[in-house]
């Protein structure tokens, strides 16, 4: 069952993955004059945004692209005779906008990441000596807990699967999930003073899930982003070039 960030960021690729369409077909249409293209982008985001609201979580992005959108939609309803506001106001909307895709972007590229590699993570060898370290830590507690001998050896038996994936380059995200379960299973079954264990393994496994979305977002944001967002449009015959 998928908790509710998960639901929140899948609403957020959703989301992203429409307007992205839009922008698409906008801005690649050749009927549309290039002058125009950034009203109609606008126009177009501002109806799909406000017809997904109920979908998608309200965060400190959003509330800034709206605003923005709106100060445009109010400068031209009520300022229509100070034109160089209204420029202004529909460079800062579409301004908002690019940061705004840009951050759907990053939980695009993770999720979507994450779903093609979300069971392993490569650990160096920092990581390696403290996996290692709770691993040996868990053992222990298991060694004194209370516990039928079958359940133990289980545990035991997960335990150095995990071990062994923390020894490859690439480790399994799910190797964690087996101990939790399997001493978790144990409790359900009577076993007693595994608290520790059970506490030590959630602190793992948090730890994977953590290390790998943060590198897969430090890769992202390595990389360059598109000229177009840094002022590099696209050259037409009418354009200033000196």
């Amino acid at each position: 069952m998928k908790n509710t960030k998960d639901i929140k960021t899948q609403a957020r690729v959703n989301f992203y993955k429409t307007a992205d369409k839009l922008r698409e077909d906008i801005f690649t249409n050749e009927k549309i004059s290039a002058s125009d293209k950034d009203k109609i982008w606008v126009d177009a985001f501002y109806r799909v945004i406000k017809s997904n609201l109920t979908n998608l979580p309200r965060s400190e992005d959003v509330n800034s692209c709206l605003y923005k959108i709106d100060k445009y939609f109010r400068g031209i309803k009520y300022s229509s005779s100070r034109l160089p506001r209204v420029v202004t106001d529909i460079n800062d909307a579409v301004a908002s906008i690019n940061d705004f895709m840009n951050d759907l972007m990053v939980d695009f590229v993770i999720f979507d990441s994450l779903q093609l590699d979300e069971n392993f993570i490569e650990l160096d060898e920092n990581w390696k000596a403290k996996a290692t370290s709770y691993v040996s830590h868990i053992r222990a507690v298991v060694s004194k807990a209370e516990i039928v001998e079958r359940l133990r050896e289980r545990i035991f038996e997960k335990l150095n699967e995990l071990q062994k994936e923390i020894d490859r380059n690439r480790t399994r995200i799910e190797s964690v999930s087996e101990v939790f379960f399997a001493i978790t299973g144990a409790v359900n079954q009577g076993a007693k003073h595994l608290e520790g264990a059970v506490k030590l393994v959630e602190r793992l496994a948090g730890a994977f899930s953590g290390a790998r979305s943060a590198r897969i977002e430090q890769e992202i944001r390595l990389q360059l982003p598109p000229p177009e967002g840094l002022g590099l449009d696209d050259i037409t015959p009418t354009s200033e070039t000196d």
